[in-house]
């Protein structure tokens, strides 16, 4: 992310990118390409082209209209380019912010503002390497110690070395 020691913005790292350059390019000329166009290209090129229609410039940043049906509300989420993903992985389930957060509320956290074809795969393979959530969610188990397996003298009887007695006879 640095840049000379200068932070880019997310248009910058947009602008670095080169599918989310073509992708700004589509949007800027307002037409779709046709699929040959993008069929040689790889799943995030081929998965904005399938979603063009939600595609949309806002200060020149790519972003993604999100309808929350459940909510009943829109949402522009950007559109974050392949080498900040892990930032944004590590900033909403790392931090003290995030909280160590499952699959489903880390993956809710990032759609509220942001957006990438295959989040949802991500978020579950990196929550799945996460040390602290594996070591919380399955902790070692402790040793016990082995159980002694004793003979059954009946019911309400002690079981009683052969030398000892009731009585003592003097």
């Amino acid at each position: 992310m640095p840049d000379n020691g200068k932070k880019l913005t997310l248009m910058e790292l947009q602008s670095n990118d080169s599918d989310l350059k073509l992708v700004k390019r589509w949007l800027t000329e307002g037409h779709r390409p046709q699929y040959n166009e993008v069929s040689g290209k790889g799943f995030f090129i081929r998965s904005l082209w399938s979603q063009f229609d939600s595609l949309e410039l806002q200060e020149d940043i790519v972003v993604r209209r999100f309808n929350n049906l459940e909510l009943n509300v829109a949402k522009l989420q950007a559109v974050i380019p392949m080498s900040e993903r892990k930032q944004v992985l590590e900033y909403c389930h790392d931090t003290k912010y995030a909280g160590h957060l499952g699959i489903h509320k880390t993956r809710e956290k990032i759609r509220q503002s942001y957006y990438w074809p295959g989040l949802q795969s991500d978020v579950r393979a990196y929550v799945a390497s996460c040390n602290k959530c594996t070591r919380r969610n399955h902790p070692m188990k402790k040793n016990r110690a082995s159980m002694r397996l004793e003979e059954d003298n009946g019911r309400h009887e002690r079981k009683r070395p052969a030398w000892t007695a009731d009585y003592v006879i003097e």
